[in-house]
């Protein structure tokens, strides 16, 4: 880091890039709602808080764009197959986070 910067905040989103949750399951304070729009409704929220959103898709039915709705930007849009793939691309994310964000 450089003397007197602050760390950044970076929020790495593993997912299969397709919500899920039932109706009920997304009843935050007494709202029901769907699941897809409590997702980028939380994320929207946890980016206006400074944090750097990459989503990462597992699997190979990945709603590409609505990762990239969650995502801070596409840039940092990442997909995998499957887990075995996974660990060279957190590997490859994490080296770049050092030297970018």
């Amino acid at each position: 880091l450089n003397e007197g910067s602050s760390p950044k905040k970076v929020m790495v989103l593993l997912t299969d890039g397709n919500p899920t949750a039932t109706d009920t399951q997304v009843n935050v304070g007494g709202e029901g709602g769907n699941a897809r729009t409590f997702a980028s409704d939380a994320a929207d929220a946890v980016k206006d808080m400074g944090v750097t959103i990459i989503p990462v898709g597992i699997g190979g039915n990945i709603d590409m764009d609505y990762l990239e709705s969650l995502g801070t930007s596409p840039d940092f849009l990442l997909g995998v197959t499957d887990f075995d793939k996974l660990e060279t691309v957190l590997n490859q994310l994490l080296s770049g986070l050092l030297c970018s964000v």
